[in-house]
C-alpha cells in the first residue's frame, strides 16, 4: 500500500483491526513522511512514528536512501507480518551503506567516533545529513542509521558507551523515536538522552529547511544544545 503519511492516519482503526490484529503481511509505504514544506498544515507527515509504533505486530522502518528503501521493501515482503516504511518527499541523498539491511532489523554505524564521544541516532536520510554536520561541529561523534524504529535495536543500544545519546527525527516528540530511546535508558543514570524532534504544534507553510530551522532541527541549534548539556 503506497500512501502519504498524512492520509494513512485517516485509516488508523483499519490498520489496527483489519491488518495488525490479524497479523497480516501488509506493507505500508509512507510517502511524504516528515516535513513536506509548502504542502501546508494538513499534509505534514509528522505523526506517523507516533501513531504506528504503538500498534502491536507492526514493524516500522525508515531507510536512509533510495537504495536502502528498495532493500527494505524486499525484506518486508519476507517477514509475513505488517510493516510500515516511511520516507520523505523531495530529492534523496545516497549514503554509502556499511551493513546491508536484513531481516535482523539492525542499525548501522556510518561514522565511528571515540568511545567518550556523543552517539547520534538519526532516523532517515534527512536527519543523517544533520547528524554528520553535527558530528563535524562537535569535532567527533558516532553517527548511527537508526533505520528500525520499531523494534528498537536493543543489542545496539546496550553496546553504546557514550554518556550522551542524541536522537534526531522529523516527527513530533510526543510518542516518537526519541522518547522510546529515552524510556529505554530511563533507569541508566550514566546515560543522558537528548531528543531532537518537532514540538506539539501544527507546522506552518515554509520550505523544509525553514521548517527545520524554526522548529529546533537546525544544525546550529542542535550543536549548541549539546555543548550546553556537556
Amino acid at each position: 500500500v503506497f500512501i502519504y503519511s498524512t492520509f494513512l492516519q485517516r485509516s488508523y482503526d483499519q490498520i489496527i483491526e483489519d491488518v495488525c490484529l490479524q497479523n497480516l503481511p501488509v506493507v505500508f509505504c509512507l510517502d511524504r513522511a516528515g516535513l513536506v514544506g509548502a504542502d501546508g498544515k494538513t499534509h505534514q507527515g509528522v505523526f506517523d512514528l507516533t501513531y504506528l509504533k504503538s500498534i502491536p505486530n507492526l514493524t516500522v522502518l525508515a531507510p536512509k536512501s533510495v537504495g536502502e528503501f528498495e532493500t527494505m521493501l524486499k525484506v518486508a515482503l519476507t517477514l509475513n507480518s505488517p510493516v510500515a516504511i516511511r520516507y520523505p518527499n523531495g530529492a534523496a541523498k545516497e549514503f554509502t551503506g556499511v551493513a546491508p539491511f536484513t531481516s535482523a532489523l539492525s542499525w548501522e554505524v556510518l561514522k565511528q567516533g571515540k568511545k567518550s564521544d556523543v552517539t547520534i541516532l538519526a532516523v532517515g536520510g534527512r536527519m543523517l545529513e544533520k547528524a554528520f554536520a553535527v558530528a563535524d561541529g562537535l569535532n567527533g561523534a558516532t553517527v548511527v542509521n537508526a533505520r528500525t524504529v520499531k523494534p528498537l535495536d536493543a543489542a545496539f543500544l546496550n553496546s553504546i558507551t557514550s554518556e550522551t545519546i542524541v536522537t534526531l527525527e522529523e516527527n513530533v516528540k510526543s510518542g516518537g523515536f526519541g522518547e522510546a530511546v529515552a524510556a529505554y535508558f530511563a533507569n541508566d543514570k550514566k546515560k543522558a538522552v537528548m531528543v531532537f524532534a518537532l514540538d506539539d504544534k501544527f507546522i506552518e507553510h515554509a520550505s523544509v529547511s525553514a521548517q527545520q530551522d524554526k522548529y529546533g532541527l537546525s544544525v546550529q541549534d542542535i550543536i549548541l544544545s549539546i555543548k550546553k548539556r556537556r
